[in-house]
């Protein structure tokens, strides 16, 4: 709700309708989507994606001084 009351449409539905929506952990098939934690922070956010994607090593290689 803190994600929909920042946004243009925040006015037309609300919480009553999104409630009738929403599906917990409604991933696609076959495992293909993670769930990053609300909790994590930005930089371990970046770091699990990078790493995920197989990109940790070009990031690496761009830190170096």
């Amino acid at each position: 709700m803190r994600r929909h009351a920042t946004r243009p449409q925040a006015g037309d539905f609300g919480q009553t309708e999104m409630t009738a929506w929403y599906r917990g952990r409604d991933l696609l098939p076959g495992g293909i989507e993670q769930v990053i934690p609300a909790e994590t922070t930005l930089e371990a956010a970046v770091e699990w994606v990078l790493r995920e994607a197989g990109l940790d090593s070009f990031r690496r290689q761009r830190d170096r001084p």
